[in-house]
């Protein structure tokens, strides 16, 4: 089990430049991180907040992958039927088409938006309470991997004040661009149709726990950081025993796990917002090595 971070070089260099001091620095390449992305799905998020009952979904709220042309990535949600849904997908370039399909706990489709265009729209009141699969597709595009990112809303939701996700995705981006410079051999999660990156709305002692996530034989990173209501973020990595292989309890809001997977396997990976003075946004990334 992996505890300390003081021997992670990641983790050491992450410390010495500072998230905060990390804003002013320039992104060397967007089309390689979700960045653009989740910047277009987040705006489109807000649009539909401006207009709309909806808000934002406490708990997992953003997700971005790296989709192959042709490929599919799925996500699951816990759906209750007093809330009604909205879920909004889009990629990192205006020309791929996205499409996003909905399905029940026993697999049967029952909302779907395959229009020709590139930002699908769900919206739908599940009719009973459960485990859903949201299925995000790309049937065309101009390049072979994209990225591409989902908002989840419902009502009921919460609020994302937009300063305070332009400020942590502009410092958070701006310290992967750097750490991925500094070390060429780590990068996003490389496997293609896999999750590399998640946003949150999470209040004190609230979490999420990603489950059956599939980790293929490296060396892998999850670093997460928090807006200025989250004090401390704590992350588990977990195998299907349920034994705990890598931890982060630090008590700070820059967790970051370090730990190499020997063959292919799945984890279950929990974030958990242990003090925070009120809901805040938190974002979740993936790096291989």
């Amino acid at each position: 089990m992996t505890e300390s971070r003081q021997h992670c070089p990641l983790w050491t260099f992450l410390c010495t430049c500072g998230i905060a001091l990390l804003i002013s620095l320039p992104l060397s390449s967007q089309s390689l991180t979700p960045e653009a992305s989740l910047d277009r799905v987040f705006e489109k998020g807000n649009l539909m907040v401006a207009i709309s009952a909806q808000s934002w979904r406490p708990g997992l709220c953003m997700a971005a992958a790296r989709v192959q042309t042709g490929k599919s990535v799925s996500i699951s949600l816990s759906l209750s039927a007093q809330n009604s849904y909205t879920f909004i997908s889009t990629a990192d370039q205006e020309t791929t088409d996205v499409d996003l399909y909905l399905r029940d706990p026993d697999g049967k489709l029952i909302a779907s938006d395959s229009e020709t265009d590139g930002t699908p729209v769900i919206e739908f009141r599940v009719p009973e309470t459960g485990d859903y699969q949201l299925q995000l597709h790309i049937p065309a595009s101009d390049q072979g991997i994209n990225f591409v990112s989902l908002s989840l809303l419902e009502s009921n939701g919460r609020q994302i004040i937009e300063e305070d996700y332009r400020r942590l995705t502009a410092s958070f981006f701006a310290s992967s661009e750097d750490i991925l410079a500094s070390y060429p051999d780590v990068r996003w999660q490389a496997t293609p149709n896999q999750w590399c990156l998640f946003g949150f709305s999470l209040d004190q002692k609230e979490g999420h726990t990603f489950r059956q996530l599939q980790m293929e034989a490296a060396r892998y990173y999850f670093a997460a950081a928090g807006g200025p209501a989250c004090q401390n973020i704590d992350l588990y990595l977990a195998n299907q025993e349920n034994e705990i292989v890598a931890l982060d309890k630090a008590p700070d809001a820059l967790p970051l796990l370090e730990f190499e997977s020997k063959d292919s396997q799945t984890y279950n990976l929990r974030i958990e917002a242990k003090r925070s003075s009120g809901p805040s946004f938190i974002l979740l990334g993936l790096f291989q090595q």
